[in-house]
């Protein structure tokens, strides 16, 4: 529905002097505007809907139309095209949060006269109606045809010329590798693309065969002689060499381009062969090279046959192999143990890694290995019975060299038992892990950079959405702020006359012409609109400041970083966070249906879960190419809680549905994403000892699903 300041009873459509019509989804900033434009010479008419406004201007004049770029079933842009088409004098303003997208540069080159940015200055933007308004009068002046712009269906109308550079410029800078090739063979001209697939510069391409770029020069030729013959071909394989000499197998479509016998070849990379091919003689030569050490091997192998058998008679000999065996390692800690635990062999690798010399440690105590923390705790004799009672006892963790300084070490305790069973010692393997240790915390670390990185990326694509949500409310808070100074200026002019109608009471004059003036004033200001509009002021400016902490608060909670620690968290939380981070990248184009069900505190990294989240609201917002639906339930089944985002899009084809969580992988165009969305999503949730799963129809929508345990994950 359209309101007026003014409507004439029974004429919805009477106007008075020049109209300005308003069309913005937001009712707060409509509101805002009336307020701010309720004194301006003209008749101001504003609506939700581009719909009724395009109806209004259809049937009436209009001379001034300002319409927000953002709103639902039909951009600013579009509906002021429209709007140019039926009515080529009404002036066409564009009231935005996206000042810098590439639709609104589209529009001001063809349907739009002017751009507001929110929030707007209230001065600035009266100023500028009323100068729009005049110089739209001063057009309506002159002729009719001055004032109309050519439109693309007009008789004899041609694109202009420099669209032919355009051409030229978007095949430059193609994503995929073009280039052009004379009936001769030589090249005549070649992409950035093309290039950088290659490794060359441009000028290393054109002027040279393509030939020289073939590893298979007669398959080339024969390419060639196809095209002379006027042949086209797709899908053709062949193989090219680089110029760091790695040869790509890579598939090639031809088209003619013109009589005059040029052609120009489109090359894509095949994406499952990458990386130096092979020859036939490498194969032939490795083949040779396997074959003589398995015949190798195998003479090894009855060697050892025959030792075996020559060492049932030499028992000793064999025992004695064994110990400098044993002593000669150097990477492992090998030595026995007495029942009590008391050292009694030791090898080099002991040695080397303990720093005992054989003379300094044999005959006391395996204890002297471990920390004073771990022997005041009794994991010495507590590795022993276990190994006792079990066979095995494997323990990683801090062990004590002779200079004090510690290690990370593996350790393999076993139990020694004669054909009787009757205990005779263990033997102990400790290996050197430190270097492994630090290396796994240093990929920890990197995983958690990654996490950050990933989360700073998604908030860094959001951004301008983001952004958008709070210059709406900043921009109608702003408004009602300058409105509400000039109803105090009003309320205090109509203060001082009361007061000195009072004082006049008070000394016994008549304050009839005070109270008449009162009286004035109060029907010029309309006092008591005036006192009902306060309380809408204040009203609508407490929502707007409630939406923007509820966006900063939410930004904040997820932009935090992980103190590493598991919080009782509800996921019915997380979830709505995560929703207010991406309203705006799927308000526009989705509907969202909530079924939250009553759930648990589970314990999890709420900053993380909530990144899990966003990937997936964004990714069904990206699968929903114009209206849809996303559904988000949460529910308990068993130990588990349930989290799901199903949306109405586009679908996950089958052969791409098994690779969706792999890192990098992505079906979308280049420079629309990482591939690592879905892939961090599946390292957060196994990580907390849970399941994320996936079912999709190639054009039916897909529906993400998140299990978290209820008890302690084993989150890392």
């Amino acid at each position: 529905m359209l309101a007026e300041e003014k409507a004439v009873a029974g004429e919805p459509w009477a106007v008075r002097g020049p109209v300005v019509l308003v069309v913005d989804d937001q009712s707060e900033i409509l509101e805002a505007l009336r307020r701010l434009l309720r004194k301006e010479p003209y008749e101001l008419l504003t609506t939700e809907s581009p719909d009724l406004a395009l109806e209004r201007i259809r049937a009436r004049r209009v001379d001034l139309v300002i319409a927000d770029e953002r709103m639902p079933g039909m951009r600013g842009t579009d509906l002021l095209e429209q709007v140019q088409e039926c009515s080529p004098g009404t002036v066409r303003i564009i009231l935005t949060g996206y000042p810098g997208s590439a639709t609104l540069d589209y529009g001001l080159s063809q349907a739009v006269d002017w751009l507001i940015s929110k929030p707007w200055n209230d001065d600035a933007l009266r100023l500028t109606i009323r100068q729009l308004l005049e110089e739209g009068r001063t057009r309506a002046r002159n002729s009719a045809k001055a004032r109309r712009r050519p439109h693309s269906s007009a008789p004899g109308w041609k694109p202009p010329l420099r669209w032919s550079e355009w051409l030229a410029d978007f095949c430059d800078v193609a994503a995929f590798p073009l280039h052009f090739v004379g009936t001769d063979g030589v090249i005549l001209w070649a992409n950035q693309a093309e290039a950088v697939q290659l490794g060359y510069a441009l000028e290393d391409l054109v002027g040279h065969r393509v030939t020289e770029f073939h590893a298979d020069p007669a398959t080339a030729e024969d390419l060639l002689g196809k095209l002379a013959r006027r042949e086209e071909f797709r899908d053709f394989p062949v193989r090219i060499r680089c110029k760091d000499g790695i040869i790509r197998e890579i598939i090639l479509d031809s088209r003619l381009a013109g009589p005059d016998g040029r052609f120009v070849h489109s090359r894509l990379e095949t994406p499952t062969e990458a990386g130096p091919r092979k020859t036939r003689d490498d194969l032939e030569a490795e083949i040779q090279q396997r074959s003589s050490e398995l015949r190798q091997a195998n003479a090894e192998l009855i060697h050892e046959m025959a030792e075996r058998t020559r060492a049932e008679d030499s028992l000793r000999l064999n025992e004695v192999r064994f110990r400098l065996l044993v002593e000669s390692v150097t990477d492992y800690a090998i030595l026995m143990l007495s029942p009590e635990g008391v050292i009694v062999s030791w090898n080099i690798g002991a040695e080397r890694i303990n720093g005992y010399r054989a003379d300094e440690i044999l005959g006391h105590s395996f204890t002297r290995l471990f920390t004073p923390e771990d022997v005041e705790a009794g994991k010495p004799p507590h590795l022993l019975r276990k190994a006792m009672e079990e066979g095995r006892a494997e323990d990683e963790g801090w062990r004590v060299r002779k200079d004090g300084t510690r290690f990370w070490s593996n350790a393999v305790l076993t139990a020694i038992r004669d054909s009787g069973g009757n205990l005779l010692g263990f033997s102990k393997v400790t290996r050197d892990m430190t270097e492994r240790r630090k290396a796994e915390e240093e990929r920890a670390k990197l995983s958690s950079q990654m996490l950050q990185g990933q989360k700073l990326q998604a908030i860094g694509q959001l951004s301008a959405g983001i952004a958008h949500e709070i210059n709406n409310p900043v921009g109608y808070i702003l408004s009602n702020l300058n409105t509400l100074g000039e109803y105090c200026e009003d309320l205090r002019r109509m203060f001082l006359q009361a007061r000195q109608a009072a004082a006049a009471a008070r000394d016994g004059r008549d304050p009839w012409m005070l109270l008449a003036e009162f009286s004035r004033l109060d029907q010029e200001i309309r006092g008591d609109e005036l006192a009902d509009d306060l309380q809408q002021i204040v009203a609508d400016c407490s929502l707007g400041t409630e939406r923007i902490r509820d966006i900063v608060r939410s930004l904040r909670e997820f932009s935090h970083v992980d103190q590493g620690q598991l919080k009782p968290t509800n996921l019915n939380h997380c979830l709505e966070d995560a929703l207010r981070i991406c309203w705006n990248e799927l308000k526009y184009k989705a509907e969202i249906r909530k079924d939250y069900g009553e759930l648990p505190l589970v314990p999890c990294y709420p900053q993380r879960m909530g990144q899990v989240f966003i990937n997936l609201l964004v990714n069904a917002g990206q699968a929903i190419e114009k209206k849809g639906e996303v559904f988000l339930s949460t529910r308990v089944e068993g130990e588990e809680v349930v989290a799901s985002v199903r949306d109405t899009g586009c679908g996950i084809s089958p052969e791409n549905l098994g690779k969706i969580f792999e890192p990098f992988f992505t079906t979308k165009p280049v420079g629309s994403g990482t591939g690592l969305g879905l892939h961090v999503a599946y390292k957060i949730v196994t990580a907390h000892g849970g399941r994320i799963g996936v079912t999709s129809k190639l054009g039916g929508g897909t529906e993400f699903s998140v299990r978290i345990p209820v008890s302690s994950p084993r989150a890392r």
